[in-house]
């Protein structure tokens, strides 16, 4: 029974992340009024802690990203369609000497415009822009898969916790049976044991 305790202990701690040598005080649950009943629903439970996950929130924005990086590459297979326009003000004088005659300055101002509209289009790229493709589709399914794998992961942890709650609460709620009561129930199962295994 003590070495039970011990274990109980130890596993506590290592729970908490602290030394096993760490004294734990334990409230003793006859004093604590415990809930009658948990959420009816364990799918309502499972929804709230997926929801609250900072590990599963990083993990959907990390898959966010990867599909950002995929649309970003996919569209380097598009043509470029650039359009430019300048406005502006034009001045120009100009004047002739030719030996030692000079003639009249000749000048010119006023608004200049300007537009210019140009298409380019990536026809042969050795294949870059397909690997490329492949990489960011390949980074996309990893990141997704480690999603998943958190997300399942979360789900058995509330589902073990919330089965666990139930059972203790509905222990707290049993009547503590006698050591008797006990004793037949143990003896009736190491019989229904062996005869089994004679079998």
């Amino acid at each position: 029974m003590i070495a039970r305790e011990r274990n109980a202990q130890v596993a506590l701690a290592e729970s908490l992340g602290v030394l096993p040598t760490t004294p734990i005080d334990v409230e003793d649950l006859s004093k604590v009024e415990m809930p009658k009943e948990l959420e009816p629903s364990i799918e309502g439970v499972i929804n709230r802690a997926l929801e609250q996950r900072p590990d599963l929130l990083a993990k959907v924005a990390l898959v966010r990203e990867k599909e950002a990086a995929l649309r970003r590459t996919r569209k380097s297979f598009y043509p470029t369609l650039t359009l430019s326009a300048n406005s502006g003000y034009s001045a120009t004088a100009i004047g002739i000497k030719v030996d030692q005659s000079s003639f009249p300055w000749f000048a010119a101002s006023g608004p200049a415009y300007g537009a210019k509209v140009a298409l380019s289009w990536m026809i042969f790229d050795g294949g870059a822009r397909r690997r490329a493709v492949e990489l960011a589709e390949a980074g996309l399914r990893a990141a997704e898969a480690e999603t998943e794998e958190a997300r399942d992961l979360a789900i058995s942890e509330v589902w073990r916790a919330y089965t666990n709650a139930k059972l203790a609460i509905r222990r707290l709620e049993s009547p503590p049976r006698s050591s008797t009561q006990a004793r037949k129930r143990t003896t009736h199962s190491s019989s229904h044991t062996r005869w089994a295994l004679e079998l």
